[in-house]
């Protein structure tokens, strides 16, 4: 199931016929940029701070540098912003129109690189195209783009839309969506995530785990989706507490890099086919309105949100209802006791793996939200406009505010 170019199911969810996965896959890329006989110009787009990097990332940045002496290099420094995308716009296209770009970096990079390309080929300033804010209907043309993930988090290499924020007087995060924006190319390299921080690991592994849970568990999720979506569940279960050394440490850390950036793809195939839930319906608002990372809140929140949704699903029986505990029984396993798990009714194992992921964050070592920046003030818009989007249960608001004030306080 992980070979993922032999899938015609993902094939048809991502339609590019470059999707190269595997450690040190990253070769390909010059490969693909060679074989282009109108030898675009690329713009490589990064995170700040690659170019000093002593990991994999960092070297392979440095060394594309040197063997494309013309490309553009731009940073974003955290989400990308409305401002960032159309100055980024403005530098490349005074350097001439045939170019490409390159996502080398977290979501935030990939997000940014996405849009730019998709910016390069309408008229106009991407407000005018952003969902709840413009009023302009993105074309769907975006100039190539290449995708290579070095975080395993948002899957935004398989997503069809960028996250493009705003602070100030009327903050906001909004999408760029069409669904032509698929890449050029895909690369799924483990080795460059290697050396990452376990901040960053646990964050980003925990993004994509409640991505892979809040479409698994989505009404609108498809048959022939569920078994992916579980076995990107299974990947970060059974990969992300050994690398942060619960209970023990991974023997072949490459391979654990592999098997999250397997899974952070499988998380952004399922939030485009199938939505999420709760957590990323409170997740945008909080982004728009403090400077809390997106991680830290989608792994604070994870848990939590679980618990409280399987309380409301026992509490509301309906078909819908069963189905959605069902799904969760499916997956408990994973993360159960080891010792008498085959005799333990459903709901023993369905709590516990619940339970085992609201400890996660604290057993990681991160942060409550409060000190990841969500501040009080920030609850009341977060609280008026959040979303139980795809969630099968409904959540009220009073039981959001519980949650959210839990997460500040830990």
């Amino acid at each position: 199931m992980a070979d993922f170019r032999a899938s015609a199911e993902l094939n048809r969810w991502l339609p590019t016929s470059r999707l190269a996965c595997g450690l040190g896959s990253r070769r390909h890329l010059l490969e693909w940029l060679n074989q282009d006989s109108t030898r675009p110009t690329p713009v490589l787009v990064t995170g700040v701070g690659i170019a000093r990097r002593q990991g994999l990332d960092g070297l392979f940045f440095r060394e594309l540098v040197q063997v494309l002496p013309d490309a553009i290099h731009l940073q974003v420094a955290g989400e990308p912003t409305a401002d960032w995308v159309d100055h980024a716009r403005q530098i490349v296209e005074s350097g001439g129109t045939n170019t490409c770009v390159v996502s080398i970096g977290g979501g935030s990079a990939l997000d940014a690189g996405k849009a730019l390309a998709a910016m390069l080929a309408e008229p106009g300033l991407i407000t005018d195209y952003l969902e709840g804010v413009g009023h302009c209907r993105p074309s769907g043309k975006m100039r190539q783009w290449y995708a290579i993930p070095t975080t395993g988090g948002t899957g935004s290499e398989a997503t069809t839309n960028a996250v493009i924020g705003r602070s100030g007087p009327n903050p906001f995060k909004k999408s760029l969506r069409h669904p032509a924006y698929h890449p050029t190319g895909v690369i799924l390299d483990g080795e460059l995530a290697l050396g990452q921080s376990r901040a960053t690991t646990a964050a980003c592994g925990l993004d994509a785990l409640t991505q892979l849970l809040e479409s698994y568990l989505s009404p609108t999720a498809q048959p022939d989706l569920l078994p992916w979506l579980r076995h990107g569940i299974e990947l970060i279960c059974t990969t992300l507490p050994g690398l942060m050394g619960a209970p023990k440490a991974v023997r072949d850390e490459s391979a654990a890099r592999q098997a999250l950036a397997e899974a952070a793809f499988l998380s952004g195939v399922g939030l485009s086919r199938a939505g999420l839930g709760t957590v990323h319906g409170l997740a945008g608002l909080a982004g728009a309105h403090s400077p809390v990372p997106h991680g830290l809140f989608c792994a604070r929140l994870l848990g939590p949100v679980l618990r409280a949704s399987v309380d409301w699903l026992r509490a509301h029986p309906a078909p819908e209802a069963t189905q959605a505990l069902d799904k969760l029984a499916q997956v408990a396993p994973l993360l159960a006791r080891p010792a008498g798990n085959a005799d333990q009714p459903e709901t023993t194992r369905v709590d516990e793996f619940v339970e085992t992921l609201v400890t996660w964050p604290d057993t990681f070592g991160l942060p409550s939200l409060r000190s990841g920046g969500l501040s009080r003030d920030a609850l009341t818009p977060i609280l008026a406009g959040g979303s139980n989007r795809n969630n099968p249960a409904a959540l009220d608001r009073d039981t959001w505010k519980a949650i959210l004030d839990q997460a500040m306080e830990e």
